[in-house]
């Protein structure tokens, strides 16, 4: 007589592989959830490093001087990032926080909260002297935790 023996898995074998998912799983999730921090984060500081780049080339174009202020403290999402002045400076006069879901605050420091690219080429952080040796410096974080993200601005493009 022959006897057969069904093909399949035991319960310890159950147990075993749930485990080992759950080992990996309590492993991943803390590294991915720093990983979305730190691109939500990153999304602010190529919004604002883009807008910037783009409202620093206007003033040769325009031949004027365009003011740049930051706003700084805890900023909600959607709240306006940075504006420039006169609005021609840029197609669009104002920077918004990118939506971020689940975040709702954004901190934001700046060394100068105003500062202005000249028609010559320059950043400085006063509208009467041209003091090209400046630089301002933006730290952004959510809601004050890591990661940090800088953008920083050097007076000295020409002279």
């Amino acid at each position: 007589m022959i006897q057969s023996r069904n093909s399949g898995i035991t319960l310890i074998e159950l147990l075993v592989t749930v485990a080992v998912i759950g080992l990996l799983a309590s492993l991943a999730v803390p590294s991915f959830f720093t990983f979305l921090r730190r691109e939500r984060i990153n999304s602010v500081a190529v919004s604002l490093a883009s807008w910037l780049d783009a409202v620093s080339v206007r003033p040769d174009q325009l031949g004027t001087t365009c003011a740049v202020t930051i706003r700084t403290g805890t900023l909600a999402r959607g709240a306006v990032l940075a504006t420039v002045a006169p609005s021609n400076c840029s197609t669009e006069p104002s920077l918004n926080l990118p939506s971020i879901s689940h975040v709702d605050f954004v901190n934001v420091a700046a060394t100068s909260s105003s500062f202005f690219f000249t028609p010559r080429g320059a950043m400085t952080t006063s509208a009467t002297a041209s003091n090209a040796n400046t630089s301002v410096t933006m730290r952004m974080s959510l809601a004050g935790a890591a990661p940090l993200r800088c953008v920083r601005l050097t007076g000295a493009l020409a002279n």
